[in-house]
C-alpha cells in the first residue's frame, strides 16, 4: 500500500512540475518552455529549462506573441499595429501562428523527396563525367522550388482552417522553408551517391 503511495506521490509532484513551466510563445509558430527573468517593453531575459548555462538570453518583444508565467494568466504582447508590420488582427495571428504549427509537424512530401534524390543523381553523373558546373544544382533546384505555391495538407485538425487565409499564410511560410531545406538535402544525397557510383563503375 505504501509503495503505491508513494507512486502516486511521485506521479502528482511530477504532474505538477510539469505544468510549472515559463512559455514564450513565438510568432514563429514555436513554444519554448523558458525561466522568464525580466520583462520589458522591448525585450525579455530567460534562460531555457534543463540547460546547464547560467547566462540569460533574451528575445525581442516584436517576436514573441505572448508569454505565461508559471501560476500566472497568459500575457499577449503582440498588437494589432500595420504600421509597425503587424497587419493580423489577433484572431487572425491565432490562425496564421497555428498554420505555422502544422506545417512544421505534419507538412511532407515522399513525392519532392524522391524528385530531389532523382536531380541529384542526374547532377552526380555530369559531374563524374566532368561537368563541375553542374555541381552547383542542388542550390539551384531547391531555390527554383521555392516558386510553386504550397498545397496545405490536411490533417485531423485543419478541416475548417484550410481555405482561411492567415493559416494558409503561416502554413505557407513554415512548408516553403522545410521544401528548400528537403530539396537541397536530398539533391545532395543523391548527387553523391551517384557520383561515388559512377566513380566506382568507371
Amino acid at each position: 500500500m505504501k509503495k503505491y503511495s508513494l507512486f502516486a506521490l511521485l506521479f502528482i509532484l511530477g504532474s505538477f512540475y510539469a505544468n510549472c513551466q515559463d512559455t514564450l510563445r513565438l510568432l514563429n509558430g514555436k513554444v519554448i518552455e523558458v525561466s522568464i527573468g525580466s520583462v520589458s517593453e522591448e525585450v525579455i531575459t530567460f534562460q531555457f529549462k534543463n540547460t546547464k548555462k547560467s547566462s540569460f538570453q533574451e528575445r525581442t518583444t516584436n517576436e514573441i506573441f505572448s508569454f505565461k508565467k508559471n501560476g500566472q494568466k497568459e500575457v499577449q504582447i503582440y498588437k494589432y499595429n500595420p504600421d509597425r508590420g503587424n497587419v493580423y488582427k489577433i484572431e487572425e495571428m491565432k490562425k496564421f501562428i497555428l498554420g505555422e504549427q502544422h506545417a512544421d509537424k505534419y507538412h511532407g512530401s515522399v513525392l519532392t523527396k524522391v524528385s530531389a534524390i532523382a536531380v541529384g543523381a542526374v547532377a552526380g553523373y555530369y559531374v563524374a563525367e566532368g561537368g563541375g558546373l553542374i555541381a552547383a544544382s542542388p542550390i539551384v533546384y531547391s531555390t527554383l522550388m521555392m516558386i510553386p505555391s504550397v498545397h496545405v495538407q490536411k490533417n485531423k485538425f485543419n478541416s475548417d482552417l484550410r481555405q482561411n487565409s492567415p493559416y494558409r499564410q503561416g502554413y505557407s511560410r513554415v512548408a516553403k522553408g522545410k521544401r528548400f531545406l528537403n530539396n537541397l538535402a536530398y539533391t545532395a544525397i543523391g548527387m553523391v551517391g551517384s557520383f561515388i557510383i559512377f566513380e566506382l563503375a568507371d
